[in-house]
């Protein structure tokens, strides 16, 4: 069996089914433990943002979108942190430093 250059990485917890169904031959494990899983989840997130740097349409985009709020959502849960708390922590940062909405582009800093 040909190892592919990325592995091992993280999957959705459906794609062996799929890769069963396509006949595919493959190992996978459970992770060992909390500090493994959260380096694969952070390799995950590299991974996911960069496809979403190389996104080209919409479609991909919102794509690569989803799977960012996904892993997310498995981090706030591996750091048991619960989403009200995460949500009012971001509404925190938003009334300290705000948002995004302006658009607002920094060109130029001295010091």
């Amino acid at each position: 069996m040909k190892t592919l250059k990325f592995l091992p990485k993280l999957i959705r917890d459906k794609i062996p089914e799929l890769l069963k169904k396509q006949k595919k031959n493959f190992i996978t494990r459970k992770s060992k433990n909390k500090k493994e899983f959260l380096f694969f989840l952070k390799k995950k997130f590299k991974e996911e943002t960069e496809e979403l740097l190389k996104a080209k349409n919409k479609k991909e985009f919102l794509e690569e979108l989803i799977d960012i709020e996904e892993l997310i959502l498995t981090f706030l849960e591996h750091l048991k942190v619960p989403k009200k708390k995460f949500e009012k922590m971001r509404k925190e940062k938003i009334k300290k430093k705000g948002g995004f909405k302006k658009k607002i582009i920094l060109e130029k800093l001295s010091q």
